[in-house]
């Protein structure tokens, strides 16, 4: 079972690489909230590491920044590639 200490570094990672991977693909963050169907508010806070997103919003958010789930679960590796 995860600690709370590490679901919280979980959810900055994922957040992060959604964020990374966002603003590579030049979308705002109204815009792509409303094309997962979530509120600015509620997608800022997963970006931000204050709450997960669902699975399901997880594989649209995936398939709409044209990645895979374990690149959002590993952020670091988008700037590694890029090496």
């Amino acid at each position: 079972m995860l600690k709370e200490e590490e679901y919280q570094e979980m959810r900055e990672k994922v957040g992060r690489g959604i964020k990374i991977r966002r603003l590579r693909k030049g979308f705002r963050q109204i815009e792509f909230a409303k094309k997962v169907g979530l509120s600015q508010t509620h997608f800022s806070n997963a970006e931000n590491g204050h709450v997960m997103l669902s699975l399901k919003k997880m594989f649209e958010v995936a398939e709409l920044l044209e990645c895979t789930m374990d690149d959002l679960l590993h952020p670091d590796r988008y700037f590694e590639s890029m090496r």
